[in-house]
């Protein structure tokens, strides 16, 4: 079997993909918290925090972790 290189071309599509994966799931959290985003923008409430976050975990762990994800993949 072939040795390959570290720098083959196939490490930077998977980061490609990883970073398309991320922008996409961004995207997609932010049009589903979209009337909850609005009324924290315009009235403020920890009560409204905390019933966004109760309300949409999944949206609210996607747009906390994947720049972390999009930063750690760089490397």
């Amino acid at each position: 079997m072939p040795h390959r290189p570290n720098n083959h071309p196939l490490k930077i599509y998977f980061y490609d993909l990883k970073l398309l994966f991320s922008i996409f799931l961004i995207l997609v959290a932010i049009i589903e918290l979209k009337v909850e985003l609005r009324i924290l923008f315009h009235h403020f409430t920890f009560t409204a925090l905390f019933y966004t976050v109760v309300n949409h975990p999944f949206s609210v762990i996607a747009i906390i972790f994947c720049p972390i994800y999009i930063i750690r993949g760089k490397t």
